[in-house]
């Protein structure tokens, strides 16, 4: 397995892997409206361009399996912190793909000196949520019912998040 910063070479592989879940119909995941064009997806990977957003891919068997971006609100108030959304072929699970992906973007976290690392994840995606608690990250709140299903049911939204070693650092001398 291959992890790297997206290209623009990747749109018609990154084209392929949404079209995955947009086939599976996967309800961990919100659901896009419809794929966008390959000119779409190539302006979308080149705002993520490492400084405020950044687009990690992974790769396995020449193809692209698993993706993570992480971006840094505009806002001054919330600068100093990211979220990031992350999805993983269903056969390429529970092989380390979505740690790895998570253990690079904590590197860039830190690497940008932010102080704390969110995301929100459907509360009907136990896999996800536990392997984000064993990464550290915490429940941070939840959104009942937040979210429809393509069933017509409805799950909880949840926030979770994670200082990073720059925040410990800094709230330990400040503490």
């Amino acid at each position: 397995m291959n992890i790297r910063r997206s290209t623009l070479e990747d749109a018609e592989a990154m084209l392929t892997f949404l079209a995955s879940f947009w086939e599976a119909g996967c309800d961990t995941v919100t659901q896009m409206s419809s794929l966008p064009t390959v000119e779409q997806e190539l302006e979308w990977i080149a705002t993520r361009d490492g400084d405020a957003r950044v687009l990690f891919v992974a790769e396995q068997e020449d193809r692209i399996v698993g993706m993570i971006e992480g971006t840094i609100p505009q806002s001054q108030e919330y600068a100093h912190g990211c979220e990031f959304g992350m999805s993983v072929l269903a056969p390429f699970r529970g092989q380390g793909i979505g740690r790895e992906l998570i253990l690079r973007l904590l590197d860039w976290a830190e690497s940008k000196q932010l102080w704390r690392v969110e995301l929100s994840v459907f509360s009907n995606n136990a896999p996800a949520i536990k392997l984000y608690t064993s990464m550290g990250f915490q429940e941070d709140g939840r959104r009942e019912n937040a979210v429809r299903l393509r069933d017509g049911g409805l799950c909880d939204l949840v926030q979770m998040f994670k200082y990073t070693a720059t925040a410990i650092d800094h709230l330990e001398v400040r503490g």
